[in-house]
């Protein structure tokens, strides 16, 4: 249960801190407040994939943290940024997913 709430914590705050840097690209006056928001919400999220390594493999961490926030925050880009993904697109998120089940589950 613990390890499920720091996954999905981090995940989480790796999204929102991929989008206020999006969102804080986008003009003048939101620069600072995406660039100190974003590193803020990132540096948070590293105590939780902290916890992850501390809970789990180095390798399956590392595969969850990091192939599961790329994942996340290409669709989250793609859905609030309104740029729609292709078939192939969204294979490789399949792909990615499928990676990610296969090393859990070994």
């Amino acid at each position: 249960m613990r390890l499920g709430i720091s996954i999905v914590v981090f995940l989480v705050l790796q999204v929102f801190a991929a989008l206020l840097f999006k969102w804080g690209s986008g003009g003048e006056g939101r620069w600072w407040l995406g660039f100190l928001g974003g590193n803020a919400l990132g540096i948070t999220s590293i105590v939780f994939l902290m916890k992850m390594y501390h809970d789990l493999h180095p390798n399956l961490a590392a595969a969850i943290g990091t192939g599961g926030s790329f994942l996340l925050i290409q669709l989250a880009m793609a859905f609030c940024f309104t740029s729609g993904l292709s078939i192939g697109q969204w294979s490789g998120a399949f792909l990615i997913c499928a990676g990610i089940a296969l090393l859990a589950l070994t």
